[in-house]
């Protein structure tokens, strides 16, 4: 892999995870290799015939002479981040996907989502089918939803079906319960270490 490809690969941030390098296999070897490994892109493949460049889909499209393919082949796999959040002045659990685990901590507090300002990261962890992790997991608690929430946002009325009033426990219980069920392979697994408990909320039914 030349620098160039390698400042690419940083500056169009492709997941480490859904990389593979295909360096002395052909190409019947590196598609089979990237279909059972959940791999959506390659480097070190036969170069292009435009610039020589080595990152290439599973379709054999070079990325780097289309970088329009990246967004869209992400958007395919679902690739993501899944994160618990919550807030101790609403006495909430959020559950949610993002792209940015940094960015989204921020925006749900400079939002106010759930008319709350102080959301904690409080789990996450990067997979394929972040979504269906995210919709699966929210039909587990949905017992616990904090249904009659709304809070505004840029200006209008919103009511969000992503909060739920239970304990951090039960909220990463869930969670770990449906990656199971589903054998989802996970990445970057990360805990907030400090005042963890104080999350552990009373979990109340939904009347």
């Amino acid at each position: 892999m030349t620098s160039d490809e390698k400042n690419f690969i940083v500056q169009q941030g492709l997941p480490d995870e859904l990389l593979m390098d295909a360096k002395g296999q052909s190409v019947k070897q590196i598609v089979e290799t990237m279909k059972s490994n959940g791999k959506v892109f390659a480097y070190n493949t036969t170069p292009c015939d435009q610039f020589g460049h080595t990152i290439r889909t599973r379709a054999g499209h070079c990325v780097m002479c289309d970088t329009a393919r990246i967004a869209f082949i992400l958007r395919q796999v679902s690739f993501g981040t899944v994160y618990i959040a919550g807030s101790i002045n609403g006495q909430l659990i959020k559950i949610g996907t993002t792209s940015s685990k940094l960015i989204r901590a921020e925006s749900l507090n400079r939002t106010k989502y759930g008319s709350q300002d102080d959301w904690e990261i409080l789990f996450s962890f990067r997979c394929l089918n972040s979504g269906t992790i995210e919709f699966e997991t929210q039909k587990v608690l949905k017992p616990y939803m904090a249904a009659n929430i709304n809070y505004l946002h840029e200006g209008r009325s919103q009511k969000s079906n992503e909060l739920f009033r239970c304990s951090y426990k039960r909220a990463k219980d869930s969670i770990l319960q449906v990656i199971d069920e589903l054998n989802v392979e996970i990445f970057g697994q990360s805990e907030k270490a400090f005042r963890i408990e104080d999350y552990n909320f009373r979990t109340l039914r939904k009347l």
